[in-house]
């Protein structure tokens, strides 16, 4: 027969007393030993599950989408169709420390007719987002983030003031409440960037600013129902004059018009104000309406307002599909903020018009289909501007993780 720890033990004839015992302690003194060894495994386990996580964890996600641009005024004309690869990356380095990124890669093809060269279909990779983030205080009822990188502007929301672009800086977020009501309070220190390579000046010039302050309620009284309001304070600081020429054809006046020496005739410096409210009514229906108001304080009546007032359906369709047709209605006047800066798709400033646009989302096949019409014609006439119409039709699908 066999003992403790494998040894083998061996009786041939009757067993005495004495024999019983020896092979008792043999067992018990094997057994001990094997105990000793497992509660020592154990306390290595424990001690170790006692450490903190510093496991590095990494979600790298994609989409592809596809779409037809077509973009037309008086002097200019574009149509392209292009195929785009979209990736987002987040990284949790330490337990309060996280790096996200997000980026794409574009092939485009098509025709232009182009004055300046900014509706000229082009190819090649874009940085959207790359930013590192503390959390220094992480309370259920109180958040505090800091953040620094390459910050992208969505988040303020306001397309006729800085539309989605991602500027180097930093940035401080405070969240106190519940999913119920919640206060938001932040800030951002950033750089507006250029997109030339150079800024036309034989001098240096003293680095540009662009910095916000923002405080957002939120409430949530109902399940289906939510509402957000905001306020902004924004100021640009020190503008090259290779966004002030390059602002000229988009509404905005300058003192002189030249490479070397054009100026804003007006400081941008100003206020943002909006919301929110989205309502569930019913698994099959849902509504919205979001809008917003900039103001250029610096620039006198007539030249500084912008307004933007969008509502949207959402209809659920058998098939777990969703139809959402949406419509708006915007305009802009020609320094409320600098045009270099603003939306494209809106006409910059010295703007007022409409758009309309209609989404289909496929949750089971996760893509999406949205087609987009955007009418912006002139507050004032221009010898720069004329009435631009643009039109898209995209195809994309959702997230998925590598």
């Amino acid at each position: 027969m066999r003992g403790a720890r494998g040894t083998q033990f061996k009786f041939r004839g009757p067993l005495s007393v004495k024999a019983l015992m020896a092979f008792a302690g043999m067992v018990l003194s094997g057994g001990i030993a094997g105990a000793e060894a497992d509660a020592q495994s154990s306390l290595s386990t424990s001690q170790a599950a006692s450490r903190p996580a510093l496991t590095r964890e990494t979600k790298l996600s994609y989409r592809i989408g596809s779409g037809f641009n077509s973009f037309a005024n008086e002097r200019e004309q574009e149509q392209s169709i292009g195929l785009s690869v979209d990736g987002d990356l987040r990284m949790r380095l330490l337990p309060r420390l996280t790096l996200s990124a997000r980026g794409s890669a574009r092939l485009a093809s098509g025709y232009a007719q182009s004055r300046f060269g900014d509706q000229v279909p082009s190819s090649g990779l874009s940085l959207q987002e790359v930013v590192m983030a503390a959390r220094i205080l992480n309370f259920d009822s109180a958040k505090l983030t800091l953040s620094a990188g390459a910050v992208n502007q969505r988040d303020l929301g306001a397309d006729l003031l800085v539309s989605s672009q991602p500027f180097p800086g930093v940035r401080e977020i405070l969240t106190v409440g519940s999913k119920a009501f919640s206060v938001r309070l932040w800030a951002q220190q950033t750089i507006p960037t250029s997109k030339t390579l150079s800024t036309r000046s034989i001098d240096a010039e003293v680095t540009p600013s662009f910095m916000t302050e923002t405080v957002e309620l939120m409430i949530e009284p109902l399940d289906g129902l939510k509402a957000k309001a905001y306020a902004t304070h924004f100021v640009f600081n020190n503008l090259p004059s290779a966004v002030a020429v390059d602002s000229v054809v988009y509404g905005n006046t300058t003192d002189e018009t030249g490479p070397l020496t054009s100026q804003f005739k007006y400081r941008f410096e100003g206020f943002l104000g909006g919301g929110s409210v989205e309502a569930e009514l019913g698994r099959s229906m849902g509504l919205g309406l979001n809008g917003y108001l900039v103001q250029n304080a610096a620039a006198p009546e007539g030249y500084r307002n912008a307004q933007k007032i969008e509502t949207f359906l959402r209809i659920g369709l058998p098939g777990d599909i969703d139809l959402t047709p949406s419509a708006g209605v915007f305009f802009s006047e020609s320094d409320v903020a600098p045009g270099f800066y603003n939306s494209s798709e809106l006409g910059h400033n010295n703007r007022q018009g409409w758009l309309a646009a209609i989404e289909t989302l496929f949750k089971e096949e996760r893509f999406k289909l949205r087609g987009e019409y955007v009418d912006a014609d002139l507050i004032n006439s221009s010898r720069d501007q004329s009435r631009q119409q643009f039109f898209m039709v995209r195809f994309e699908t959702l997230y998925d993780l590598f």
